[in-house]
């Protein structure tokens, strides 16, 4: 469901073949099967790999190293906006 509109994201046809999604999708999830089973392999915690695990197998790859920490700070910096959003002290009227 969600593969064509990223296809079409990266500048795909609005709706791909078929055969291309097909293709797309079995090459996504041997990729992503292998980094999973990569991190099983250098796991910090038995019997679960966490996403520490996942940046260590692909530390050497820059680009995706360099997208995994901006997406990680992205995701800190929303949490902090949630945070303060939540907060009841944040737009008191003093």
């Amino acid at each position: 469901r969600e593969l064509p509109k990223l296809m079409y994201a990266f500048g795909d046809a609005r709706r791909p073949r078929a055969d291309t999604l097909l293709l797309v999708d079995d090459i996504l999830q041997e990729y992503v099967a292998g980094v999973t089973a990569a991190a099983a392999d250098v796991q910090s915690r038995p019997g679960r790999v966490a996403p520490q695990d996942v940046v260590f197998v692909v530390r050497k790859n820059a680009k995706m190293y360099a997208r995994i920490l901006h997406l990680h700070r992205m995701k800190a910096q929303i949490a902090a906006a949630k945070r303060m959003v939540n907060d009841p002290t944040t737009f008191d009227d003093e």
